[in-house]
């Protein structure tokens, strides 16, 4: 968090301001994150601390989106937060740089990394699938991650803000298949899976490309704990795009710090199939003991 310390030195409360940057990080991409940001601490405009309201106010509007969006409009939104996300990505390649000077360990452990997901990443490249990544990060940040924490390992392709323009992921998502395609590959769009932690932004990129036509997703939403979880089901009980995006496409929730572990190893797949597992190896424990 010390990157967007910099952006904002005026401000005084550094918990707040943390609180409020993280709030905004489910918004799309960074342009409408740092457009929420600039009207909060430089226009005053305290009411879109909820990020909700800030995304029924301009990004359910498509007029007012693609101000956001896209650069070349009088407004001059998108060109104002690009102006801020430079700063920011400067900021923290330096901040990335000097963390992994330090401490490269740290960069590449469990404590900055979920442990779940790198699995996860780990057992898809061992099964022969192609992951490719996407991040509402500038690109010398997001690079630099994909280095410095070694998940190039299982990475074919990233992509950042700048891939971004014009919309969210779902933009990002068919230039990484136009990777792909152009390196001799085929990329099966009847069976993509969408894995992240933005029920709008990750998975819900995949859905609208689905509503698009010419892709059928699933989705994996990530959350860290099993209450975190439930929170997004009540939600979806009541938001009615997100209960559209439940009942066409198949979505499962994962909570990180509740994924079992066998003999050290993480096991995804249905809690259920887990759970089964787990009591087959007490069964074998108790037979041995």
């Amino acid at each position: 968090m010390e990157g967007i310390r910099g952006i904002f030195p005026e401000v005084n409360d550094i918990a707040e301001l943390e609180r409020v940057y993280e709030a905004g990080w489910k918004l799309g991409n960074s342009y409408r994150e740092w457009d929420r940001m600039f009207r909060i601490y430089r226009q005053g405009e305290v009411q879109w601390k909820d990020p909700e309201e800030f995304r029924k106010e301009f990004i359910a509007d498509e007029s007012k989106r693609k101000l956001l969006d896209e650069p070349g409009h009088t407004e001059k939104w998108h060109e104002r937060a690009g102006e801020i996300l430079a700063d920011y990505d400067l900021k923290t390649k330096v901040i990335l740089e000097r963390m992994y000077k330090e401490d490269p360990e740290f960069l590449k452990g469990d404590t900055f990394n979920m442990a779940a997901t790198r699995h996860l990443l780990e057992a898809k490249t061992r099964l022969g699938e192609l992951s490719v990544f996407m991040t509402a990060n500038p690109r010398g940040l997001a690079e630099g991650l994909v280095r410095y924490t070694e998940l190039y390992k299982y990475c074919f392709a990233v992509a950042c803000d700048e891939d971004m323009i014009g919309g969210g992921k779902e933009i990002a998502i068919e230039g990484l298949i136009r990777k792909i395609g152009s390196a001799g590959l085929v990329v099966p769009r009847d069976r993509l899976v969408a894995i992240g932690d933005s029920e709008r932004g990750d998975v819900g990129s995949g859905f609208k490309l689905m509503q698009k036509g010419g892709y059928t997703f699933q989705g994996v939403l990530t959350r860290n704990t099993m209450s975190e979880v439930d929170v997004f089901k009540e939600a979806a009980r009541t938001d009615p795009d997100l209960r559209e995006m439940l009942e066409k496409m198949e979505v499962t929730t994962v909570a990180n710090n509740d994924v079992p572990k066998i003999d050290g190893q993480f096991k995804f797949g249905r809690l259920g199939s887990a759970a089964a597992a787990l009591a087959e190896k007490k069964r074998q424990e108790n037979k041995e003991s």
